[in-house]
């Protein structure tokens, strides 16, 4: 599951895929479910005529008479469209025209057949083709009404500048009574006439956090194509990659241009300010990564100096994974005290995930983001109902208690409810409770943090009679406040004030009264940090 579900609408973007622009190049029928306004199938409708032109090097007329009736009221003249292929009429042609930028040969073509029913206890082997070259398309055993779709190149078609000829024909199947049919309710043929220069535009990466880089990649259709960037790069002819490290969201277009006509195609890279502090394994829906759980073991060390509380020390983080079979705990053959166990389970409930904490992660101000994709729950009955509780250094920060669904579990809380510590931290994940024999297992565990900045001190006023001072803020309503002071220039801060108002904020504008520091004394920095 992507690990920012708030992005997901904002991936679609991203993906750097052009949607053909398709116009009609001829519809013959109605979606109406009806045929009536079709002719009955008989052998001198063979030709269907969708617009004049000289189509004699196709076996047709040189029409001259515009578009064709589709039912001329008249059963003997050559006049109209068959209503079905069936055995009596196994064949229809129909003859259009395709400009030089609809019959590129990369230009998409889309045909749609509705083949509204057929004859009772039958079916039908339905083949397509254009310009006597090979079938582009084919079905057999056809047996229920459908809508067929087929979109191809036009290169791959047989498809020319000039008059076509499309071919319909029953090859086969089975009969009842003698005959077979399959009705038309209509058919569509669409063609694309924009540039198609360029096959692909990715990026490495749709989401990067502040300094990291990516790579947007393409490749083309039409290799001769100028190419320019947009977001000040320019040019980029000749190239098939550029790797960038933005400052900011933006979206990437990149331009082909041949012959003065050009396509663009777009990818948006998104910038979170959110910065990682680890990610265990990978955002990939699988939990191959990982080791077996193994109630010997629960502890997955990062990189640093453990040394403290008896860990390791190391420039790197464990290995996730030391085994080399995962499916049973007899099946290990690596070191069973390393790997990041892929599950709590109720006979297995711990994991400990150790990382060294950094000084501006302990920032009140700041907030810290946990996020646990579930991979899978099961239990002694289906996929049961489990309890899960996240800790950092033993301190309750989340609870789940009816996790009944594979899903995201993501949440954020501030630097103050964190409290890391510079030097060896941990985040547990356990499995408090649940149905028997219950299993939770993840695709990934991440924790990022965000630096943030306490709500700026709108005022501060002394009262020289009560020897009060009164500080005011910007507040959240419902949210409570730490009251801090410094008197040094905020080099370190003592607290004033914890969980300020009770009950949270009533309104946006909050205000404390420092009564402990003397006004006679210099006037000390504030600041009020949410809870």
């Amino acid at each position: 599951m992507p690990r920012f579900p708030l992005l997901i609408s904002l991936l679609l973007l991203c993906l750097g895929s052009a949607k053909a622009q398709f116009q009609t190049v001829f519809l013959i029928g109605s979606d109406n479910a009806a045929i009536t306004e079709f002719e009955q199938e008989n052998p001198i409708l063979q030709d269907y005529y969708w617009s004049s032109g000289d189509f004699t090097s196709l076996g047709g007329l040189n029409w001259t008479s515009g578009q064709e009736t589709w039912n001329s009221g008249n059963a003997t003249d050559t006049f109209g469209f068959p209503r079905s292929l069936a055995t009596s009429h196994a064949q229809t042609d129909i003859y259009f025209s395709l400009t030089s930028l609809q019959a590129g040969p990369n230009q998409p073509l889309r045909f749609t057949f509705d083949l509204f029913g057929l004859k009772p206890n039958t079916t039908s082997d339905l083949e397509a083709s254009l310009n006597g070259n090979p079938v582009f398309w084919s079905e057999s055993g056809i047996a229920s009404a459908k809508i067929v779709t087929i979109t191809l190149k036009a290169g791959a078609a047989g498809a020319r500048t000039g008059p076509n000829k499309l071919t319909l024909r029953r090859t086969g199947g089975q009969i009842d009574a003698g005959s077979a049919w399959i009705l038309f309710d209509f058919l569509r043929m669409e063609a694309d006439s924009s540039p198609q220069y360029i096959s692909s535009f990715t990026s490495s990466n749709w989401l990067v956090r502040p300094g990291e880089s990516c790579t947007l990649n393409w490749s083309l259709i039409e290799p001769t194509a100028a190419l320019s960037l947009n977001q000040g790069i320019g040019e980029v002819t000749g190239r098939n990659s550029i790797t960038i490290t933005p400052a900011t969201s933006a979206s990437y277009i990149l331009s082909a241009t041949l012959n003065g006509r050009t396509q663009t195609r777009t990818v948006n890279v998104f910038v979170t300010p959110w910065l990682e502090i680890f990610e265990a394994g990978a955002d990939d829906t699988s939990n191959a990564d990982f080791s077996h759980e193994d109630a010997a073991d629960d502890d997955f060390f990062l990189a640093g100096n453990f040394s403290s509380i008896g860990g390791p020390v190391s420039t790197s983080p464990e290995s996730l994974n030391d085994d080399i079979d995962t499916t049973t705990p007899a099946g290990r053959t690596g070191d069973p005290r390393i790997g990041f166990e892929r599950a709590v389970t109720e006979f297995d409930p711990v994991i400990n995930l150790r990382f060294i904490g950094q000084p501006q992660w302990s920032d009140p101000t700041a907030r810290i983001r946990i996020t646990a994709d579930i991979l899978n729950l099961s239990s002694a009955s289906g996929t049961g109902t489990h309890q899960l509780e996240f800790s950092l250094n033993g301190k309750v920060v989340r609870s789940e208690n009816t996790v009944t669904t594979i899903r995201l579990i993501q949440f954020e809380i501030t630097g103050i409810a964190a409290a890391l510590a510079t030097g060896p931290n941990v985040l547990t994940i356990r499995r408090a409770g649940g149905t028997l024999a219950g299993s939770v297992g993840f695709d990934y565990v991440m924790m990022d943090w965000l630096p943030g900045t306490p709500p700026a001190i709108s005022s501060i006023t002394d009262d020289p009679i009560l020897g009060t001072r009164t500080i005011s803020w910007t507040a959240q309503t419902g949210r409570s406040y730490t009251i801090q002071k410094s008197s040094d220039g905020g080099a370190s801060w003592s607290t004033l004030a914890i969980g300020f108002p009770s009950g949270g904020a009533p309104s946006a504008s909050l205000s404390w009264e420092d009564r402990a520091t003397p006004l006679s004394q210099p006037r000390p920095d504030y600041r009020a940090l949410l809870e």
